[in-house]
């Protein structure tokens, strides 16, 4: 019997067939000779199937070659279940293994694909041979049970676990029958599991480029606009593409711990350390799989004021809390660690949107609360810091250690948010800002600083983790920049504190020096900084502090005293032309230099005017 054009047709030929029904009735099913005509039957058999199908099948052919490829897998399922019911009867061979896990993984795989072929022009025509498929072998596997119990356990679990697949893709082939790709992604970890337990290397190998081919095939395919979000079988596609290679890489990592894997045969081994690389590699694909798919779902959720940089950082912090509980609960230390690299990429993201360019301060406030960065900084942050705390309390595997440049990052993460959000709130809220914008730059970051260096002290954590990596890489950078900003101030601002009148050693500028000063004095308390140079450095910005404000005091401007804007103008020419330091003496724009008479005239005038316009009208 065989398919010619015209369908089903007795009088033909099919070399295939008749080795299969030679094989069942003509030969009792034993150890060896029968294995190769097996083989050359399956081969034969679904080669010529598929390029007859290519050339000349069509839709008014369905009912015969429907029959023609149920029969095919029907009697293959029968000789991958009866050669292994006989082989453990006879036991005349224990070299043998009594399950052939290519037969039984790729019988589905190759009679799937045909049956795609078969009903691609039916509604849900795939969605329901998965059905059928999950009935026939979870049916299959429960009978099996009941006829030999545990004396063909790895056999049932074959059937079992194929059932539970076509079982899971019902789902997704009904919403999209185009994504099959997910189906040889779950029946490629299935061959892993089978070829692991039975110690086949090469086996092994072909389950995993299986997956890596289901990969491309369905990464191949753009995801379509018109698809429902959150429903769609785009995305329970991609889930299942990472769920496979999540399974790979825990079936790696629990043959990795147990020793070598046979490769080709037992005078050869794949080693551990071997295994363990794969494992890392699949447990990445898995998870980048997965988080795609929702990326692509997420990203397409229409909400103008979010934009992708927030997206992205609370689509990582939840993913990473996913992976950090999960591996709790598995005791699968290395799964914990993609959810790390995702915080790390997450404070990166969330630094970037916050630094694009000159600062603009009214950028930074409306992304802040009309863009709800407020959510993500705090998201991030907390994140960050409860796994880093998990971390130092669970520090037993080697996985499960904290690292500096962790701390390091989450800590530069808080300061640069801090300082920078109070920055854009003082330019958004205050009309001319002088001296209020920059004192809001170092206020937040500064009083955590002086927190970590607190809990330095009292070697309490965070501090206390990586004592070297805070002190090095956070608190005494930080002193450095607290350093650059006095100078920079002194030389650029005027200590104006509009709408208030300046008030010297109670201007903004002034009590950022303060407040330097008091931080500088928590590292030598902490003996974080040598005493020495810390004095050295002290008396040096103190003179040139106080120089600032005795000029920002008595001011060049048309309303100071006659006597005290020639003081400061002298002392301006001294540093530009006596001193040479041109560069300082530019950069200090608010010394001026015009000559005017009567010179608080305009200011009486303003206040004169002012005060009219306040008293009530008589």
């Amino acid at each position: 019997m065989g398919v010619s054009r015209e369908g089903l047709r007795p009088d033909a030929d099919d070399t295939a067939l008749t080795l299969t029904v030679l094989h069942r009735y003509g030969y009792p099913i034993s150890a060896g000779p029968l294995r190769p005509f097996e083989g050359v039957g399956f081969f034969f058999t679904f080669v010529i199937g598929t390029a007859w199908g290519l050339r000349s099948y069509t839709p008014d052919l369905f009912a015969s070659t429907q029959a023609f490829l149920v029969l095919h897998f029907a009697l293959y399922l029968f000789v991958c279940v009866q050669y292994s019911r006989q082989l453990i009867a006879a036991r005349d061979d224990a070299r043998l293994r009594y399950v052939d896990g290519g037969l039984l993984f790729g019988l589905p795989i190759v009679a799937f694909g045909l049956q795609a072929g078969i009903v691609k022009h039916l509604p849900y025509g795939l969605a329901l041979s998965s059905a059928v498929l999950s009935g026939v072998y979870l049916l299959l596997g429960r009978w099996l049970w009941r006829q030999s119990g545990s004396a063909l356990r790895l056999l049932t679990e074959g059937l079992l676990a194929l059932g539970l697949i076509f079982l899971v893709l019902i789902t997704p082939l009904a919403l999209d029958a185009r994504w099959t790709g997910a189906a040889w992604s779950v029946q490629g970890a299935g061959v892993l599991w089978i070829a692991l337990r039975q110690q086949r290397g090469w086996a092994a190998a072909l389950g995993l480029l299986l997956q890596l081919a289901a990969a491309f095939a369905f990464w191949s395919h753009p995801r379509e606009h018109a698809l429902a979000l959150w429903a769609n079988a785009h995305l329970l596609g991609a889930l299942l593409l990472g769920a496979s290679a999540l399974c790979s890489a825990w079936l790696l990592r629990s043959v990795a711990q147990r020793g070598a894997l046979p490769w080709p045969n037992a005078a050869q081994a794949l080693p551990a350390s071997a295994l363990q690389v794969l494992h890392g590699v699949m447990l990445a694909i898995g998870v980048m799989q997965a988080l795609l798919g929702l990326w692509l779902e997420w990203r397409g959720v229409d909400s103008p004021s979010l934009d992708e940089a927030w997206r992205a950082c609370l689509l990582f912090v939840v993913a990473a809390l996913a992976l950090e509980l999960m591996q709790a609960r598995l005791r699968w230390p290395e799964l914990g660690v993609p959810g790390r690299v995702l915080i790390g990429v997450a404070v990166w993201l969330s630094i970037l949107q916050v630094l694009p360019g000159p600062w603009p301060a009214t950028g930074l406030f409306r992304r802040f609360v009309d863009g709800w960065g407020w959510v993500e900084l705090l998201a991030v942050l907390a994140a960050g810091t409860w796994l880093q705390h998990r971390l130092q309390r669970d520090d037993t595997a080697p996985w499960r250690r904290s690292l500096g440049v962790e701390h390091l990052l989450l800590g530069w993460y808080a300061l640069l948010q801090g300082g920078l959000q109070l920055y854009g709130l003082a330019g958004h809220g205050i009309a001319r800002h002088e001296a209020w914008t920059p004192l809001a730059l170092i206020v937040v970051p500064t009083l955590i600083a002086w927190w970590l260096a607190h809990r330095l002290l009292a070697s309490r954590w965070p501090s206390s983790a990586h004592r070297q990596a805070w002190r090095r890489g956070v608190l005494l950078p930080w002193l450095a920049l607290l350093a650059l900003w006095c100078w920079v101030v002194d030389v650029l601002r005027d200590g104006s504190m509009q709408p208030l009148p300046y008030v010297p050693l109670l201007n903004p500028i002034d009590l950022g020096h303060v407040l330097a000063l008091l931080f500088a004095l928590q590292l030598a308390r902490a003996k974080l900084v040598p005493t020495r140079p810390l004095l050295i450095g002290a008396a040096g910005f103190g003179f040139v502090w106080l120089s600032s404000l005795l000029v920002r005091t008595l001011r060049t401007t048309p309303q100071g005293h006659p006597v005290y804007r020639r003081v400061c103008q002298q002392m301006h020419d001294l540093i530009a032309d006596r001193a040479g330091h041109r560069g300082i003496a530019e950069a200090m724009r608010f010394a001026d230099h015009s000559q005017v008479e009567l010179e608080r005239l305009e200011a009486e005038r303003r206040s004169q005017a002012r005060r009219e316009s306040l008293s009530p009208p008589s």
